[in-house]
């Protein structure tokens, strides 16, 4: 937790048939290739930045793992690529100025996009095929977002501003 990870030549983070992780508040920018590579089951990533690699998270195979409240922000190819994994969670991240959002492979099936009426923030919604009602993952897999967010509606927010990420202030 709370580790800067950039300017790495191939991957950010790599998790090979790692199971029963726990990764949070972590900033992963500027590498080469993948922010993160995941491969395993039982992952939880929470409030996590991923940013300006090729892939945010190339995820092949990984199951039953939790993937939420993180950044993924101009990443030249993907936010998370999904290659193969089933019964994952991904839900109130951010994905806003990648090349592609998210994609799923036809051996991604079976995630989840939105926990209960919780998506995920997708700053290329408007131009989706499921717009205005879901976001639809592009690729052969079956992944739908049923409860896409506006930016107004993002839980407990996270603030990317010039390499920080952090909790919003309270000023009440």
């Amino acid at each position: 937790s709370n580790n800067l990870i950039i300017n790495n030549s191939n991957n950010g983070i790599y998790f090979s048939s790692s199971s029963n992780n726990h990764l949070s508040s972590n900033i992963i920018k500027n590498n080469n290739v993948n922010g993160m590579y995941l491969s395993g089951s039982n992952n939880r990533l929470l409030n996590n930045t991923l940013s300006n690699s090729m892939w945010g998270i190339y995820s092949s195979p990984s199951s039953n793992s939790n993937i939420s409240s993180n950044i993924f922000i101009n990443n030249s190819r993907y936010g998370i690529y999904r290659s193969a994994g089933n019964y994952n969670i991904l839900w109130n991240n951010n994905f806003t100025n990648n090349n592609v959002s998210a994609f799923e492979t036809s051996n991604s099936k079976n995630n989840s996009w939105n926990l209960s009426n919780i998506g995920n923030y997708w700053s290329d919604f408007i131009n989706n095929s499921g717009y205005p009602n879901n976001y639809t993952i592009p690729g052969p897999g079956n992944g739908i977002d049923w409860h896409p967010l506006n930016v107004q509606e993002v839980q407990n927010p996270v603030i990317y501003v010039h390499g920080y990420c952090g909790e919003p202030e309270d000023n009440t």
